[in-house]
């Protein structure tokens, strides 16, 4: 009974394989198999070429075990991928991270472009929250005040968020 149970679960995964590819098994490794160090790794070194949109899935494909690093690395200019690392925050909307995404957004040394995705990792995690900030931001140059004004403005774009479903299915737009 117990071999005929196993040879039918690897059946029902030789299938999702053939039918999912490189997805399923990336997704399954990353979530399950990789601890978050190797996960981050994964995420700053992958030399493989993906559409911008597509930066960020490894992280989103790990789930919520990766968010306390994510937040930790973040702090540092240094980090590969930042922008990208701050964005998966807003778009898995982690409500732990909002102090280390307000101090990225208030510091003044911070490039404006981390400042703008953290301003909109913020609206995505607390609209109200994020409104308030866009508010005292709408006057900055660059992205920071681009997204202030999306903000505003309710442009539909803030709203975007890339989900589970299509990091697995590697959709890209």
């Amino acid at each position: 009974m117990l071999k005929s149970n196993i040879k039918f679960i690897f059946l029902i995964i030789s299938l999702s394989g053939l039918l999912f590819g490189e997805n399923l098994f990336n997704a399954m490794n990353l979530r399950f198999f990789l601890t978050p160090e190797e996960v981050v790794l994964h995420f700053s070194t992958q030399n493989k070429m993906v559409a911008e949109d597509m930066i960020m899935d490894p992280l989103i494909l790990s789930g919520d075990k990766i968010v306390p690093i994510i937040i930790k690395e973040i702090k540092s200019k240094n980090f590969p991928r930042r922008l990208y690392a701050i964005s998966f925050l807003g778009d898995g909307s982690y409500i732990e991270s909002l102090p280390t995404l307000k101090k990225i957004l208030t510091n003044v040394t911070e490039h404006s472009e981390f400042r703008g995705m953290a301003l909109l990792s913020i609206y995505k995690i607390n609209n109200t929250l994020g409104t308030k900030f866009a508010l005292q931001n709408l006057k900055e140059e660059g992205f920071l005040g681009n997204v202030s004004k999306m903000i505003i403005n309710k442009n539909p774009y803030i709203e975007e968020k890339r989900s589970y479903l299509e990091a697995f299915f590697g959709v890209h737009y």
